[in-house]
Formats: structure tokens, C-alpha cells, sequence
């Protein structure tokens, strides 16, 4: 999987255009951890709580970051952008899992990042392996651990000063190149927060037929499953409105919705219930190590497919139950004939989300397949015909 990781944002990566970078204003400030965690606790550094289990890091990694300012080793920098939408609070670029540590291990009611909020695996202060902060803080703080965590400093570089989200983006990509990246849907959903936004954590924070495509065994830790929720949404409520730039088409829906939560939420939930019973038919019939998955001709890939999952599951969600089981086989080996005597198909499938005739291609081919195999009549097509 680590191949296919590294590779999740190359698409949209492709796409982002920072436009207006020269009004860019960047400054650094040292900030001390303790300033860090009351802009922290005065939500002015937004952690967004709604995905705190979204976790990349584990326990013993966050311990070391705690023994590292303890003692006085110098961490990586904090890249904050400001907030447009509230004067004197941030956003964080690069960063969230050192912040989430810090602010976990000192208030782990709040923030419950930790497995267990303890110090662990130390080697150079193996005197604190087990501690907690209150435990750190009982008797006065004899050894000053607490006083050197608090005071430590941790550079902070500020963007501020951007004309448009798509500056951000940029500059995320930049961040992650030659690091272990989450997916850009991180980022998205701090640029759009609201209550469509929590509804899509939340949902994939419980275990979902894609996990299993995915081959997870709950929530994924780059977001790339509500990325994949959000995507299905978006082109089944708004497809009509694509025009080739899939970062603001998927950030500008997401905002739509935001907007219009409490009469949008039945007919969200209602595509969800979809997404998942589309899914579920693909595993049934195809089982899950084929789903999203390009039959070539060493037979099929291991590597899993974003753009040939979001065709499988559009058309999948349309059919009737057990439908994908009775012809699994017929099915299956249409997959195959269309991956292998189709150059156009796999074009689609392998090339930038900006080329709209690929994605009509992509769709319209598969659902003549489907149409064909089913017998079924699927007119849908989630983008605007070619002229």
C-alpha cells in the first residue's frame, strides 16, 4: 500500500494553480508551548476535535515529541495560515499531529489523541516512562520537567496575506513532498468547516464497507475514505457543475452543503445509504481484493483504483440487490475485457481529474457494460455529456 499512499493527492496535485502568490506575507514567531496551548484552549489554533481519532502517530512517538521539548531538542516548525473567517486564529498547514500531541497529553479529556496518555518507549529520560502531566506536576515539579515543556519554543511560520484557498493547497503539497502525507481532505476540511464537514468524519469514523476495500480496519488516518464519500456526493448531487478543477469543485460543494445542512442532510444521508449499498454489492460479487482494483494482463492489480472504484460503486449503487451476485462471474470478466480491450477505458481511469472528456469516457463506457451484462437500463451519468 505504501506506493499507493505516497501517490494519493498526485492528482489533485497536478491541478493546483497558485495563482497570486507574490500578495503572500509569511513571518515566524517562536511561541512557547504553553502560548501554543492557550491558543489552543481559546480555539484561536483550530485542531478540529471531529477528526481527532484520525490519527497517524501513535504513543510512542508522541512521547518522544514530549521528552524532545523536555530536554530541549529543537522539533519541526508549525506552518499556520490565518483564518479569513475569524480574525486572529489559524489554521494548521503542517503540523496538526505535533499540536494534537502536545495538546492531548496536557488535557486528554479534551483531546483524546492518546491511547493512553502516558510516556512510553524513553530511552534518554527513561526516568519518565509512565508519567502522565499530572503526574509530572505533583510534589511542585522537582526535576522542572514541567516548567522546560512549558517554556520550550517551537518555531511557528504564519501564512497570511493569500487570495484564494488554492494558495494553501500548494503550499500543503510542497509541505508533504518527500514526507508520509495525508490527503488533501484534511486541509479540506478545515478550509470548510461545517456541519456537512463533521457528518462526513463522522460517518467514516464508523466501519464501513470501504474500509474493507481499502483494507482498514476502521477509520483511515489520511482521510482518504471521507475524501472518497465526499467525491461520491459531490458528483451524484452536482455533477452537472464539473468543469475540469476537482479541488474547488469538491471544496465549493462542500460549502453549498454546509450552507444548507438542515434541508440537504435526508438526501445525504440517503446517497451514503447508496455509497454503502453499492459497495457492499461489489464485495459480495467481486470480492474485496478485486473491487477498484485494473485487471491487466498479469492478472488483477493489487493497487487500488480511485477513479475505477468511483465508476464500480456509481453504478453498483443503481442496481438492484443480489443482482451483482447472480452474475459475478459475467460481470467480473466484463471488468477484465473492458481493462484490457478498451485502451480509451484505461485511459480514463490513469489520467488527471482536470480532462473532462475522461471522466465521460470513464463513465459512459462502464455503464453500457453495466447496462449490458444486467440487462438494466442506467441512463445516469454524473458529468455533462461531450458536445
Amino acid at each position: 500500500m505504501a506506493n499507493e499512499l505516497d501517490s494519493w493527492n498526485a492528482e489533485l496535485e497536478e491541478e493546483v494553480q497558485a495563482a497570486g502568490i507574490e500578495s503572500l506575507v509569511v513571518y515566524s514567531r517562536d511561541w512557547t508551548v504553553e502560548t501554543i496551548l492557550s491558543q489552543i484552549e481559546k480555539d484561536n489554533i483550530d485542531l478540529n476535535p471531529t477528526f481527532q481519532r484520525r490519527n497517524a502517530w501513535n504513543d510512542a512517538k508522541r512521547s518522544k515529541l514530549i521528552e524532545s521539548l523536555i530536554i530541549g531538542i529543537p522539533v519541526p516548525e508549525i506552518v499556520l495560515a490565518e483564518d479569513k473567517d475569524k480574525k486572529r486564529s489559524f489554521i494548521v498547514i503542517d503540523g496538526k499531529q505535533r499540536l494534537l500531541a502536545i495538546a492531548g497529553f496536557h488535557d486528554p479529556a479534551r483531546y483524546e489523541v492518546w491511547d493512553s496518555p502516558k510516556l512510553r518507549g524513553l530511552t534518554t529520560r527513561s526516568d519518565l516512562n509512565g508519567a502522565n502531566f499530572q503526574k509530572m506536576t505533583e510534589n511542585g515539579d522537582p526535576k522542572g520537567d514541567v516548567r522546560n515543556l512549558m517554556n520550550s519554543d517551537i518555531r511557528c511560520t504564519i501564512i497570511s496575506n493569500y487570495e484564494s484557498p488554492q494558495v494553501l493547497y500548494d503550499i500543503f503539497y510542497r509541505l508533504n513532498t518527500g514526507s508520509v502525507p495525508l490527503s488533501s481532505q484534511e486541509l479540506r476540511q478545515v478550509l470548510n468547516r461545517g456541519e456537512f464537514a463533521n457528518y462526513l468524519i463522522a460517518t467514516t469514523n464508523e466501519k464501513l464497507p470501504l474500509h474493507d476495500v481499502l483494507n482498514l480496519n476502521g477509520p483511515d488516518a489520511r482521510l482518504r475514505d471521507a475524501e472518497i464519500l465526499l467525491r461520491y456526493i459531490a458528483f451524484s448531487m452536482f455533477g452537472d457543475d464539473y468543469t475540469g478543477n476537482l479541488t474547488p469543485f469538491l471544496d465549493a460543494k462542500m460549502a453549498v452543503v454546509n450552507a444548507a445542512w438542515s434541508a440537504m442532510e435526508g438526501a445525504i444521508n440517503d446517497l451514503t445509504n447508496g455509497f454503502n449499498y453499492g459497495t457492499q454489492q461489489l464485495i459480495d460479487g467481486l470480492g474485496d481484493k478485486k473491487v477498484g482494483r485494473k485487471f491487466t494482463e498479469k492478472g488483477w492489480e493489487t493497487r487500488f483504483n480511485r477513479a475505477l472504484f468511483e465508476v464500480q460503486v456509481y453504478y453498483a449503487s443503481r442496481l438492484a440487490p443480489g443482482q451483482i451476485i447472480e452474475k459475478a462471474k459475467a460481470f467480473g470478466s466484463a471488468i477484465e475485457s473492458l481493462c484490457l480491450e478498451r485502451p480509451e477505458f484505461v485511459d480514463s481511469i490513469e489520467t488527471s481529474t482536470k480532462n473532462i472528456d475522461k471522466y465521460y469516457i470513464r463513465f459512459s463506457l462502464f455503464r453500457d457494460m453495466v447496462n449490458r451484462v444486467f440487462e438494466a437500463e442506467i441512463t445516469d451519468l454524473p458529468v455533462p455529456a461531450r458536445d
